[in-house]
């Protein structure tokens, strides 16, 4: 029995306009290799371009991973100072309440200073100037208890330990009254008024000194 045979596919009529090896001419063939040229070096330029594009970006990449690293750096550094910036405020007695001073006298502020290597440069009618030689200025020490500014400059004076001291200025006040009560108490036979005038007579020579700093750096007010 003869085995079926598969049909054949309808043949596709030839296109008429298309060139073939027969029918290409010389010209022909060196006008489709020059567009064949140009299409590989369209295609060259193009994956250049393509190439250069991909390096600018790895480029903008890196660039903003640089900028990235200094934004985080400059709010680091930002939360830093305002943390710096509280801690500093804290250290100050934010509430000039008058009641602060109270019962803290000169000799108090006197004794407290001289503790703690302070020394007297300056003595007027009305402030004495102190200067510490590790400090980069120097305190008004105020002596007139009825004075209208009395509370304030003693306050002022507090809020300076206090940044100097890097510790709040309300512990210093505490420290401050606790020096007063004990420098007011009269001890050996001599009052507080005498104390102050034996200190004022005896004044050392690395005092003068520091006065001549002082007067030149000029103390804080």
């Amino acid at each position: 029995m003869p085995e079926p045979v598969a049909p054949s596919a309808p043949s596709t009529p030839a296109d008429p306009s298309r060139p073939t090896a027969s029918t290409i001419n010389d010209d022909q063939l060196d006008q489709l290799r020059a567009e064949r040229d140009g299409w590989r070096e369209s295609c060259t330029a193009s994956v250049a371009q393509a190439e250069e594009c991909w390096r600018e970006l790895i480029a903008v990449r890196a660039e903003l991973a640089r900028v990235a690293v200094e934004r985080d750096t400059w709010r680091q550094c930002a939360r830093q100072a305002e943390r710096e910036l509280a801690r500093l405020r804290s250290l100050r007695v934010t509430t000039p309440d008058p009641r602060a001073a109270e019962g803290i006298t000169p000799d108090g502020m006197r004794a407290y200073l001289a503790e703690r290597g302070w020394g007297r440069v300056t003595t007027g009618t009305v402030a004495e100037s102190w200067w510490h030689g590790e400090s980069r200025f120097g305190l008004h020490v105020p002596l007139h208890l009825t004075a209208s500014d009395y509370a304030k400059r003693v306050l002022i004076l507090a809020g300076d330990l206090a940044e100097i001291e890097d510790r709040g200025a309300l512990g210093v006040l505490t420290d401050l009254r606790a020096a007063s009560t004990t420098a007011d108490s009269p001890q050996d036979g001599l009052t507080p008024a005498g104390d102050s005038q034996a200190a004022a007579q005896t004044e050392t020579g690395p005092q003068r000194g520091a006065q001549r700093r002082c007067c030149e750096n000029g103390p804080r007010a």
